[in-house]
């Protein structure tokens, strides 16, 4: 216990020093980033009368937002609208939730790893700096792992221990996760499909029973607003947008990020009008393009597991740069017929201690990626196993929804679970090799 509390304090108080660092080098504006902007408007309309609804500057016009679930914005929101400095005050949260993270980490690694190895991975986790980065800043992600640690430790010491209490503790986090980002939503399969294989069938109930009765106001709302009962009704709009342009990119050859030119394809436009779903989307990647398809698919799984994402640190103005030169530097450049004179341009721009760091985080992703499919091969464990249970769910989740959109971001709920199976596989690797 003391340890625990330990790596608790120690991360929260290292990570309060980061953050007072990078306020005071880049000011509060730059806690603001990507979606920030959306959570924080989201969250102002809850406080101020509107609603959790769509607007746009100078508009009077509200749109429903449907699409994204309330929690974060709620929580941003009630502190920019109420508390003064209340985005510094969000961010001095979210670093302690990012402790609270790494000392569920230190948790489920103890169920496979050996005491030093699993501090270690919960360390290296808290700061690695994309991780780092993003838990001081305006955007879901760090509350989102938050609740899908305590969701997997709960189940795992459910399926050790037997406690119902446990079962209702997952569930209740794994609710609150989809609450907080639904890109979470269709996680409940992995655990249904676990206590269904187990003959826990009343295990089953008691899960599904709970998330059913968390998940249904929502859904009467979205019901209510556009006649649909999902959490979401985004599932289509990423498919039938990033994914599609994805594949014609892949099919032409065209820059991926170049999304003038794949909206003004014909094809686009015919494809776009028959995508009228998740189903529906696949079934015409399937049968219609289904070599550009797993291209891309391959493609950005190698993005979502090894791209680092530090290119983004530098990014340059857009008179300074070659086009976003952050994606030029990951494997969705390959949809380029001038690939390698992207790759250079991209390279060259950066200063030395640019390419230095750049290069080195993709290195040390490969090979996370390599130890962590050691570990997968090797090691015969039923934690390890729903580990990488979850990690496919968010892979599949993220690389059939976006396409070439896939970032490094997007692997944050789960760079903890990479991590840790990286170190499993180095521990067993370290060993057989001693030895």
């Amino acid at each position: 216990m003391e340890k625990d509390r330990a790596l608790f304090w120690g991360i929260a108080g290292t990570k309060i020093i980061l953050l007072a660092l990078f306020v005071l080098f880049f000011g509060t504006s730059a806690l603001v980033w990507s979606d920030s902007t959306t959570f924080l408007r989201l969250g102002r309309g809850i406080f101020m009368g509107q609603g959790f609804v769509y607007t746009q500057e100078g508009s009077l016009e509200f749109i429903p937002a449907t699409t994204r679930t309330p929690l974060y914005s709620v929580f941003i929101g009630f502190f920019d609208v109420f508390v003064p400095y209340g985005r510094i005050a969000v961010s001095i949260i979210q670093v302690f939730v990012a402790a609270a993270n790494a000392y569920f980490v230190f948790k489920i690694a103890r169920m496979f790893l050996p005491e030093k190895w699993a501090l270690a991975g919960a360390i290296l986790f808290s700061f690695e700096p994309l991780v780092a980065v993003t838990n001081m800043l305006i955007l879901p992600e760090t509350i989102l792992t938050f609740f899908i640690l305590i969701f997997a430790y709960f189940f795992l010491l459910f399926m050790q221990d037997g406690r119902r209490s446990l079962l209702v503790y997952s569930a209740l986090a794994l609710a609150l996760a989809v609450y907080t980002k639904p890109v979470a939503y269709y996680l409940f399969i992995i655990p249904l499909a676990v206590l269904v294989i187990k003959r826990r069938f009343y295990a089953v109930g008691i899960f599904a029973g709970i998330l059913f009765l968390l998940f249904l106001p929502w859904m009467v709302r979205n019901y209510g607003l556009v006649g649909s009962f999902s959490m979401t009704t985004n599932d289509s709009g990423n498919i039938c947008s990033w994914e599609l342009v994805g594949v014609l990119a892949t099919k032409y050859r065209i820059d991926s990020s170049d999304f003038t030119t794949l909206y003004a394809l014909p094809e686009y436009a015919e494809v776009y009008a028959r995508c009228t779903g998740s189903f529906s989307a696949l079934s015409i990647f399937m049968t219609e393009y289904r070599k550009e398809f797993f291209i891309t698919s391959a493609l950005g799984t190698l993005a979502f597991l090894t791209n680092d994402g530090y290119s983004a640190f530098f990014e340059k103005s857009s008179e300074e740069q070659v086009k976003i030169h952050h994606n030029y530097l990951t494997p969705a450049v390959f949809t380029n017929a001038d690939w390698w004179s992207k790759i250079k341009g991209a390279f060259f721009e950066l200063e030395l201690y640019e390419r230095i760091v750049v290069l080195g985080g993709k290195i040390f992703w490969v090979l996370i990626f390599f130890f962590m499919i050691f570990c997968i091969l090797t090691k015969r464990s039923e934690e390890v196993r729903f580990l990488v249970f979850i990690i496919f769910y968010f892979l599949a989740v993220s690389v059939v929804s976006t396409g070439y959109g896939v970032g490094a971001r997007l692997r944050i709920p789960v760079d903890s679970f990479l991590i840790l199976l990286a170190f499993s596989g180095f521990q067993q690797l370290f060993h057989r090799l001693r030895i």
